[in-house]
């Protein structure tokens, strides 16, 4: 029987509750140890004593060969921290995290157990059937075939799965422009919910908010599996002030921005452009907001500029294609071989087809 392993599951932060993992043979004997209390079928909570440290909540998720635990002590550093100690004397040992393997047991070979922890990551609603149809995909690829796969074909699944890693880890959308166009009032719109102060004020929105936006491809279809995660960030309006905490606001704004993977600029038909000498990049799409009150064109609009109303949700269906034109993800194919792990990326670098073969239990 091998050692019985810990794992902390939460934040080495202090929080209301902790999770610590037991995994190994023993667990089931450690967790019995550990609260005195020997009946534990397996999924059932139970709320007991944990060495007299604390009182918590546990339970037995698997039993036998790869067993598994949950101990649930309050979340104080010192509480997780003689907890932990107390595991340790009872000779178990502490590692920093499960393998995936260890995460899934299910799992047939490590190849699959990789394609359930991106899973279980993944952002988008979007990466599911992707991340289904890896393991069948790379199985039928072949291990002898990545000995042959040219440089030209490793660049192509290289670019691909750096595309579709978007998928798991979402990319970050920013919209910028000057005070009252209405940036707030297209969040608030795609999130479906009130994340920004709207109001006929400039400087309503001092600091950057935001959260997760799912989008739909165009033509927008009504079918939540295709949507794609983004991080829908609402800067305040950039432009000079005297404020210092609104200074400050705006300051962080622009570190934001720099770090957008799209770009947007928006203005209305009262105000023009921001000033492209403060953005740290370029932008990659124009929305002229408030369609529904003015249509004009300008003299410094781009061709290709966007019309819609956040208001009346006028063009957004036009915008979210447009966005996901951008970052790539407008099609996506799930008979796409996507290198979706470390471990696939770097036998897609060197083409070791052993190494594959094992990965794969080819």
């Amino acid at each position: 029987m091998g050692p019985t392993l810990i794992t902390l599951m939460t934040a080495p932060n202090p929080g209301a509750i902790a999770i610590v993992q037991l995994h190994g043979a023993g667990a089931a004997a450690m967790l019995r140890d550990l609260t005195a209390t020997h009946d534990w079928p397996p999924g059932r909570v139970r709320f007991v004593s944990l060495a007299g440290i604390d009182d918590g909540c546990a339970v037995l998720l698997r039993d036998g060969s790869q067993g598994m635990a949950q101990i649930m002590p309050h979340g104080g550093l010192r509480v997780v921290q003689k907890l932990i100690d107390a595991l340790v004397d009872r000779n178990c040992t502490y590692c920093n995290e499960m393998s995936t393997r260890e995460l899934y047991p299910e799992a047939t070979n490590d190849l699959e157990a990789d394609m359930l922890a991106a899973l279980a990551r993944a952002a988008s609603p979007a990466a599911i059937d992707l991340l289904l149809a890896q393991p069948d995909l790379w199985r039928n690829y072949g291990a002898n075939r990545a000995s042959e796969i040219t440089d030209d074909q490793r660049d192509v699944i290289a670019l691909r799965s750096q595309t579709l890693d978007r998928l798991i880890d979402a990319p970050c959308v920013v919209v910028v422009g000057r005070p009252n166009v209405g940036k707030s009032t297209l969040t608030n719109r795609l999130m479906g919910r009130s994340a920004s102060l709207v109001a006929d004020l400039p400087g309503t929105t001092r600091d950057w908010v935001g959260g997760l936006v799912e989008l739909s491809p165009r033509p927008a279809v009504q079918n939540p599996e295709s949507a794609v995660a983004v991080r829908w960030l609402d800067t305040p309006g950039l432009r000079d002030s005297d404020d210092p905490i609104e200074q400050r606001a705006i300051e962080l704004a622009r570190q934001v921005v720099g770090g957008a993977d799209v770009l947007i600029a928006m203005r209305d038909a009262d105000c023009d452009w921001p000033d492209p000498s403060g953005l740290p990049g370029a932008v990659d799409l124009h929305v002229v907001n408030k369609s529904d009150l003015s249509n004009a064109r300008r003299d410094n609009d781009p061709a290709d500029v966007l019309h819609i109303s956040a208001l009346t949700g006028e063009d957004l269906d036009e915008l979210q294609g447009r966005i996901l034109d951008r970052l790539a993800l407008s099609e996506v194919s799930s008979a796409s071989l996507w290198a979706f792990s470390p471990r696939l990326r770097d036998l897609i670098r060197t083409g070791d087809a052993a190494a594959l073969c094992a990965y794969a239990d080819l």
